[in-house]
């Protein structure tokens, strides 16, 4: 039975001033498994002014100018040139599934919920797809800038948190298709744009070969599920369309080059394998993707 508010394990310290410097980087490869949906939010494009509106009040009569906006939604991120998946989208759908990796043991966890917020009671379905650890409270870590330390969890110590930046910086995901363009997708009556099943992207992962310790390499590979060869989850309407056993929302990560000719796969995720961190915590388990076959 899961701890509602298990203590997390914050033994990653340093100065804060060591981080941020990036040295080498990882090639990825990315394939879409299935339409994949990554929302650039609402935007608000200002027309001008329509024209004057008069509100009458209690004890005066004031004017209003009222403006002419048209609001988008469901836009896929554009940078000017290309469609995207942007690295913060692929760096926060990669630490959330870090933070799920790792199950408290004798009310200890080495990762705090910092993407993942803990409002409510879960669906049944993010309970069958992440684990009854959903209902853990994981307080995220907090970095005292002016101490000028840092004391963090393991993911935070790899992804950053307020106040430390992180080990690693994920480029955007730009599909190597030169003339790509959207097709789109019918969902609750909403016409929405998708990047389509098969489309591959290219992006890289930075970070510093001094600062990362093997292991957390392995851990990150872990989290991407490469080891496995197997997709994570991105985007949005993931959950609504998994629901209805749809595939949506699948993303297959791949490292095809690395700048350190020293680097091995195989070697990083045994380090990771190794470690108590690996053998302790670890949840060999989880396959959030299971839910499509049913069990």
């Amino acid at each position: 039975m899961h701890s509602p508010s298990p203590k997390v394990i914050r033994n990653k310290k340093g100065f804060i001033e060591d981080r941020g410097i990036y040295t080498d980087y990882l090639t990825i490869k990315a394939v879409a498994e299935s339409p994949i949906h990554i929302s650039m939010g609402v935007k608000y494009i200002y027309l001008g002014i329509e024209e004057e509106k008069k509100i009458k009040k209690s004890n005066n009569i004031e004017v209003f100018k009222t403006a002419n906006v048209e609001t988008f939604d469901n836009m896929l991120p554009f940078d000017g040139v290309n469609y995207i998946i942007p690295g913060t989208s692929i760096k926060g759908a990669i630490r959330f599934r870090a933070e799920m990796m790792f199950k408290s043991v004798n009310n200890l966890v080495p990762s705090c919920y910092v993407v993942y917020n803990h409002i409510g009671r879960p669906s049944q379905t993010y309970m069958k797809i992440w684990g009854e650890q959903v209902l853990e409270f994981r307080k995220s870590c907090r970095i005292d800038a002016k101490a000028g330390l840092y004391n963090l969890c393991e993911i935070c110590d790899i992804f950053g948190a307020p106040g430390a930046i992180a080990k690693i910086s994920f480029t955007n995901l730009v599909p190597k298709e030169s003339d790509f363009a959207p097709q789109y997708m019918d969902i609750d009556g909403k016409i929405v744009p998708v990047f389509p099943e098969k489309t591959e992207f290219e992006g890289k992962i930075y970070y510093n070969s001094r600062q990362l310790e093997l292991y957390q390499l392995g851990l990150i590979l872990r989290a991407m599920r490469i080891p496995e060869k197997k997709p994570i989850l991105i985007g949005r309407y993931k959950y609504k369309m998994l629901n209805r056993g749809k595939k949506f929302g699948l993303l297959k990560l791949e490292i095809i080059e690395s700048s350190n000719k020293e680097f091995s796969v195989n070697e990083a995720v045994k380090a990771f394998d190794e470690s108590e961190l690996g053998k302790k915590y670890y949840r060999k388990d989880l396959d959030e993707t299971a839910i499509l076959s049913g069990r």
